[in-house]
């Protein structure tokens, strides 16, 4: 099978045979910063993370009402992610358990840095 479609990232070279083949590439290459679940091409992973907070943001303020709707019409949440790691979850109580665990520790880290003397 012959290589058609170039990757769409401008810095890299690779051909390959299909679309799909090449959006597994994009997922797989950690030198692109690229979301499956949206076929978006990130320019850095501070822009990846920022995409995943925009989609997710209009369910953080109105979630109840958001989720109803969207599950009458069939449609899905596409990121639900710690905003402060990058990480993403399949529902939101395991977003908020990361995020009062794990995610409260490295905000204080970056609001006061590491303790002196440990």
């Amino acid at each position: 099978m012959m290589a058609t479609v170039k990757c769409t990232y401008e810095s890299c070279d690779q051909w390959f045979p299909s679309e799909r083949e090449m959006q597994l590439h994009k997922y797989i290459d950690e030198k692109h910063d690229y979301c499956r679940r949206c076929d978006y091409d990130g320019t850095s992973w501070d822009d990846l993370l920022q995409h995943k907070i925009d989609a997710m943001a209009p369910y953080l303020f109105e979630l109840k009402k958001l989720e109803r709707e969207d599950k009458k019409k069939g449609k899905k949440i596409m990121h639900v992610v710690c905003e402060f790691c990058g990480e993403e979850f399949k529902t939101w109580s395991g977003r908020d358990k990361h995020r009062t665990q794990v995610s409260q520790s490295l905000l204080v880290l970056r609001l006061h840095g590491p303790r002196k003397g440990r």
